[in-house]
């Protein structure tokens, strides 16, 4: 039993009596009961203008990191003058800024170019597009409801993930329903969990039921019901109740079948034309429909018909997403994760259960309303009050691409010519944007390090991928930021902009580190590493007042980017 409570019981099938796969995972405490209690209001939070500190920390949930320009609008001083509300209204009412206009033409030969060009985009928008809370919704989004270049079918397809990712930037203020479908037909998804080209049954093989079985699992509902606040819902007997069982999985594999790309003209199995058919939504083939019923949740059935036809087909499809959409798990299943990639991996079920209840009714009676569900949770008191910033398990380990998109936006990252060519990191940060190994994210939402984090009952999605090796290569990543910059050379090298802090730097080390304080740990540096940081700046020679300043200014950067305090995003 103690062995189970830290984390340290795994279970794992190996590949060499499992040949599709190794399937390894980690048992992990789970609250559950077989009632439920609806939670008291939490208090009420002061009234008044945020300070520079809460507003930082605001940013740091709402956005890729504040803005280093103080008349930016995403900057510090921006959300201080408009309050949260205010801002929140403003970045709801910016067009989304879109990544496939950002990927370059197709090759000479008529290939796709690399798949680095979608990184190089993303990192693009990520730091400078002024819609960052629907760029930071997204890309919470795009870790949810998965596609990776690093599948085979996505490899080198810049197009298609650019597509898929505008999806989500398009929807992260929608309705989650018209999200799911747009997700559904998207031919990147359709590629990368085989419903494109899925065909129907026959006496001998069945349609592929992979993204019917993704589509419950990891996008919408989960495997075990849930009460209101996210809690598992238990039996008679004690035990979780599944959400659904193997029959319902291959009712909605029917119910998915006949779609391919949109150019496939009369050719059912037509290759991709670039970039076309990988950036617009897929078309239904009456023919390759599955006719007969269709068993989905919670005992629906979708009539069988003699001859499928393209409106049948497409009301199938519309049936079937109901009835995952309005299956009481959505919400809290959704409110969890969100809330786990943008403010803490640990939420009490009270916060799941006032957001989860803003998704079933945003408070004019409609259900999913993506908008009403972001500004919930950013607004919410655990998200807003000061008074849990002591609490051990409060916050979240900010994942290393967010720890470099927050140096970059604070401290005026730039490359001079635009192009931001920063590709693949998995060797450096062990993680890059859009290519997450697996269907099931770079880190799963349950997954709990072993030792303290495990027996206290907390969940670190985000240690999954932390280990001594990244630990050092994701040091090293940042003194190359703070020195020199990172990706490309030259005019394309993303550099910072250190001058606003080199005055401070030359005239006493703890300005600069106070200055760099707020903009880079929300105020929030303990004061002894303050004084330990201050201490080495004192040490720091140069032969000049102005190599100074700059050496001064650079090892500061570095040894706050690269501590622990940093790391944690409270």
């Amino acid at each position: 039993l103690a062995l189970l409570q830290s984390g340290q019981v795994t279970l794992r099938v190996y590949t060499s009596t499992n040949p599709n796969g190794e399937l390894v995972g980690a048992f992990a405490a789970s609250a559950a009961g077989s009632s439920f209690t609806v939670p008291a209001d939490p208090p009420a939070l002061p009234s008044g203008t945020p300070t520079d500190a809460e507003a930082a920390r605001f940013l740091t949930q709402a956005a890729f990191g504040a803005a280093s320009t103080a008349t930016d609008a995403t900057s510090i001083a921006a959300v201080v003058q408009k309050g949260y509300g205010a801002w929140l209204n403003e970045q709801f009412a910016l067009p989304a800024t879109l990544l496939l206009p950002l990927q370059p033409a197709l090759n000479t030969d008529g290939s796709a170019p690399s798949k680095n060009n979608a990184y190089y985009g993303w990192w693009k928008l990520s730091a400078t597009a002024p819609d960052q809370l629907r760029q930071r919704v997204a890309f919470a989004l795009s870790q949810i409801l998965v596609v990776s270049t690093e599948s085979s079918n996505l490899n080198n397809q810049p197009y298609a993930i650019s597509a898929y990712y505008d999806v989500l930037l398009n929807g992260a203020f929608g309705n989650f329903r018209q999200l799911l479908e747009n997700v559904t037909l998207n031919p990147g998804m359709g590629e990368f969990l085989d419903m494109l080209k899925n065909r129907k049954g026959t006496s001998t093989t069945n349609p592929n039921e992979n993204f019917a079985r993704e589509i419950l699992q990891l996008f919408s509902v989960g495997l075990y019901a849930l009460h209101p606040d996210g809690t598992l819902k238990l039996d008679s007997r004690g035990l979780p109740v599944p959400t659904y069982n193997q029959d319902v999985i291959k009712g909605f594999a029917r119910a998915f079948t006949g779609w391919t790309y949109s150019t496939a003209g009369t050719n059912f199995n037509a290759g991709a034309t670039y970039p076309t058919s990988v950036t617009t939504p897929m078309v239904i083939f009456p023919a390759q429909h599955e006719p007969g019923a269709k068993l989905l949740l919670n005992g629906v059935t979708l009539p069988a018909v003699t001859t499928a036809t393209a409106d049948t087909a497409n009301r199938d499809l519309r049936d079937a997403l109901d009835n995952i959409f309005n299956h009481p798990n959505v919400g809290p299943f959704l409110a969890r994760q969100l809330i786990q990639r943008l403010v803490a991996s640990n939420p009490s079920p009270a916060y799941v259960y006032r957001v989860a209840k803003v998704f079933d009714n945003n408070g004019s009676g409609v259900r999913g309303d993506l908008r009403a569900v972001v500004r919930a949770l950013l607004t919410d008191y655990e998200a807003r009050t000061a008074a849990n910033l002591a609490f051990p398990g409060s916050g979240r380990l900010l994942e290393p691409v967010l720890r470099v998109t927050k140096a970059v936006r604070a401290l005026g990252g730039r490359s001079v010519n635009g192009t931001w060519l920063i590709g693949g990191l998995d060797n450096t940060l062990a993680q890059t944007p859009l290519a997450s190994p697996t269907v099931f994210n770079f880190f799963a939402p349950d997954y709990a390090a072993q030792g303290d984090i495990a027996e206290a009952g907390l969940v670190s999605p985000e240690f999954a991928i932390t280990n001594d090796s990244s630990i050092v290569t994701t040091a090293n990543y940042f003194r190359q930021l703070a020195f020199d910059g990172i990706g490309g050379s030259g005019n394309d090298r993303v550099r910072l902009d250190l001058s606003p802090f080199l005055a401070d730097a030359g005239q006493s080390p703890g300005l600069v580190v106070d200055r760099l304080n707020l903009l880079l740990m929300s105020g929030q540096m303990p004061a002894a590493m303050r004084d330990r940081v201050a201490a080495a700046l004192s040490l720091v020679n140069a032969n000049t007042q102005a190599d100074l300043q700059l050496e001064r200014t650079r090892t500061a950067v570095y040894l706050i980017l690269a501590s622990p305090q940093f790391s944690a995003q409270r």
